[in-house]
């Protein structure tokens, strides 16, 4: 959406997918592994979004808990 005020145009974006604060750790103990630790993401309607890293970093358990 585009809102104009003169000759100024100003974009407004809606928030299609919010998370505050996430976490997801697995097993117990001296066993737990965090394998997401305090992940904050905005992810805006129409807009493309990558999600990249190596392997292992959380990308596959990130989009898991998200879904």
């Amino acid at each position: 959406m585009a809102l104009t005020a003169g000759s100024q145009t100003k974009t407004v974006q809606t928030v299609a997918v919010r998370v505050r604060g996430l976490t997801k750790h697995f097993g117990n103990g001296e066993q737990r592994v965090e394998a997401l630790r305090g992940i904050d993401w905005d992810v805006y309607s129409g807009q493309m979004t990558l999600v990249v890293g190596p392997s292992g970093c959380g990308k596959t358990t990130l989009l898991s808990v998200i879904a």
